[in-house]
Order: C-alpha cells, then sequence, then structure tokens
C-alpha cells in the first residue's frame, strides 16, 4: 500500500507539537515529515519534492507583533505543492500579502457554523484564534478566492500561484468536516 508522505512546518510556540493534526494524519495512514518555522523550511520544501503536501500549523503567537515568526516570502516561489496555512499560518501569510487582520478576543476555542465553498455547504469548524482576515478588506490581490465567511471573518479562502494553497482559519482535526477537509485536501 502507498503511504502518502506530509510535510508540517510547525509554527507553535517551543516546539509544542500540533497532536492531534498529527494524530489525525498517521490515523489516515500519512507518513508525517516535521520540521519547525525557524529551520530553513524554503530550502528543505524545494529540495523535498517527494512531498506535495505541506501544513503550516497555528500557534497563539501574536501575528501583529515583530517578535512574532513571520511567513518567508519564498513561499510565494515554490512551483507544484500544496500548502494549507492553518489557522495562524494563515494570519501570517495574509499580512505577507499586505493585509492587515482583524482583532476579536471573542472568536478562541469554539465550534462555530458556517457555509463554506470549498465543501459547497455548511460546516462545523474548530476555531481557536483572535485575528483573523476581514471579509470587507481590500482586494490586494485577486488570486485569493473567498470561499467562507463567519461575522465578517473570512474563514476559508484559496490562493493560487506557481502553488496552490488552502487558507483556513480553523482546526481540521477537531471536527468531522475538518477531518473530510484533510481528506479532500490530500487527493
Amino acid at each position: 500500500m502507498y503511504m502518502l508522505s506530509i510535510g508540517i512546518v510547525n509554527f507553535n510556540k517551543d516546539n509544542m507539537l500540533p497532536m492531534k493534526l498529527i494524530e489525525q494524519l498517521a490515523s489516515m495512514k500519512c507518513a508525517i515529515y516535521m520540521i519547525h518555522y525557524y529551520d530553513d523550511y524554503i530550502k528543505i520544501i524545494k529540495n523535498t519534492p517527494e512531498i506535495k503536501h505541506w501544513l503550516f500549523s497555528g500557534s497563539d503567537y501574536n501575528p501583529n507583533s515583530s517578535k512574532s515568526p513571520k511567513m518567508n516570502t519564498e513561499i510565494l516561489n515554490i512551483e507544484n505543492r500544496k500548502f494549507m496555512m492553518i489557522c495562524y499560518s494563515m494570519e501570517i501569510f495574509c499580512k505577507l500579502l499586505g493585509y492587515n487582520l482583524g482583532y476579536d478576543d471573542e472568536s478562541t476555542k469554539r465550534v462555530s457554523k458556517y457555509y463554506d465553498g470549498y465543501f459547497n455547504k455548511t460546516i462545523e469548524a474548530w476555531r481557536n484564534h483572535k485575528y483573523f482576515l476581514l471579509d470587507s478588506a481590500e482586494t490586494k490581490n485577486e488570486s485569493i478566492e473567498k470561499l467562507g465567511v463567519l461575522d465578517n471573518k473570512v474563514m476559508t479562502a484559496t490562493y493560487k500561484n506557481k502553488s496552490d494553497f488552502l487558507l483556513i482559519q480553523w482546526h481540521p482535526p477537531y471536527t468531522k468536516d475538518g477531518v473530510d477537509l484533510l481528506k479532500k485536501w490530500l487527493v
């Protein structure tokens, strides 16, 4: 049986591992290659062409702080990969593209329902974020397609460039719809 190799770039503080994500991917028979944001992840991704799918984890860093890790602009020059930017990684990816983020202290640790165009149905998504891309944010790049919005917060979007980026403002391994998202994205 063929085992799909998945890369994870971990942005968590203190090297905390995204265990729910790792456990879910392992249960789906994926081989996981973990690196951290402070590694030269651009070089590693470019030098591992056999890994086509890369997830960038969430984190409780403040994406607006100059002391927090940022997204390397070279990510936009990598070709023929699929990237999933989860929560904090979505936030710093949007900042990389020139967007400002909104703030809402009420958006942490809860399941919410919203219509998601990636699925073409209403889904349940586990949220744990305070910063987000506003749906009303001025379009800085026509390549971003907003697929799901909840209370003026972009929950799901895609960005097409040299690679495909799925941006999600929620954490997939916590709900059935999230697990379905991982399965669909891994195809």
